[in-house]
């Protein structure tokens, strides 16, 4: 990864850019290399564009003639939860509703990868990153796979989901041009089970 340093309108700002040619292996056998960054604009994308702005907006971008990949905000000075905030009493002390949807948002776009360092604490709050193993297939996905679903697991949704913002993200899914069908079908069969279910699965 390199961070890139822009001028805009005199303002200094700083992004992470992470090239295809940076993505050695592949830890996850259903996503070749390198789909993952792409996932990861596929999760920003239609988490931003449904209003849950928690999550860091990543674009595709191009270095140079030779070099493409992804780009997202790097913020110098974030820090990052540690394993200890993810105790269940601890989460729901504190933008329980935030937290909620945030697993919620893992398992419907099925997650196979949120540790601790993928959740910064910035200036404005909790901001998830590095998403890109995700789309996975499979209703019943591991919850140890989120260590943020792992504390909440049958935890009520009352109020936290409202099932219009459900039908929003369908909508953002169905046109989202880094998805195949197959990705789409499971997010879509994932959304029904939250909404069957009522909690935090």
């Amino acid at each position: 990864s390199l961070v890139v340093k822009f001028n805009v309108s005199g303002e200094e700002l700083y992004a992470l850019y992470r090239p295809e040619d940076g993505v050695r292996v592949s830890i996850c056998p259903d996503i070749p290399k390198p789909e993952e960054l792409y996932r990861d604009c596929a999760f920003s994308d239609i988490c931003n564009s449904v209003g849950w702005n928690f999550v860091l907006p990543v674009i595709s971008w191009r270095l140079d003639e030779e070099s493409v990949g992804v780009l997202r905000p790097f913020y110098k000075n974030a820090g990052e939860m540690k394993v200890y905030d993810f105790r269940k009493e601890q989460l729901l002390r504190k933008d329980a509703k935030k937290k909620k949807k945030i697993a919620v948002m893992d398992y419907i776009f099925g997650v196979g990868d949120r540790v601790s360092n993928d959740f910064l604490v910035t200036d404005s709050g909790i901001k998830v990153v590095d998403s890109g193993i995700s789309f996975l297939p499979g209703l019943d996905m591991s919850p140890q796979a989120s260590i943020l679903r792992a504390s909440l697991e049958g935890e009520k949704l009352t109020g936290e989901i409202d099932p219009g913002q459900l039908f929003l993200v369908k909508e953002a899914v169905s046109v989202n041009q880094f998805l195949t069908e197959e990705n789409k079908n499971w997010v879509y069969k994932r959304i029904e089970k939250v909404l069957r279910e009522g909690v935090v699965i």
